[in-house]
């Protein structure tokens, strides 16, 4: 696969499995989970969104993203996030990364990539 040279098909199965369960564990609205790999496709992190701290008023994307949680704590060590949406009915959902994390990720030269984009260039 050309966006992770180290995942094969089966490592690329364990990976949606492990996204999916993480997402999952969030106990935000929106469960997402992120994974952080390193220049040379090897995995680095996974991590969920976070709900606001308490005492803050809850809004919309409020909460700490989990692809902004890998790139502050690996920094320019990451260089590939793919991140995954879970319903709360456990199915897959769309998912895109906030403008926010988006300009981060520019700023460190990070790639984001959504589970559905991996999967599609697993076929390719």
């Amino acid at each position: 696969m050309r966006n992770f040279p180290k995942l094969s098909s089966n490592s690329l199965g364990m990976l949606v499995k492990r996204m999916h369960k993480k997402a999952s564990q969030s106990i935000s609205r929106y469960r997402i989970s992120a994974v952080a790999f390193d220049k040379n496709g090897e995995f680095i992190a996974q991590s969920c969104n976070n709900v606001p701290m308490e005492g803050v008023e809850p809004k919309h994307g409020a909460g700490i993203h989990a692809e902004a949680k890998l790139m502050r704590k690996y920094g320019t060590k990451v260089k590939t996030i793919l991140i995954s949406r879970v319903g709360h009915g456990g199915e897959w959902r769309p998912i895109r990364p906030c403008e926010k994390c988006q300009a981060l990720a520019n700023k460190l030269g990070v790639k984001i990539i959504t589970i559905a984009e991996c999967q599609e260039s697993a076929f390719e």
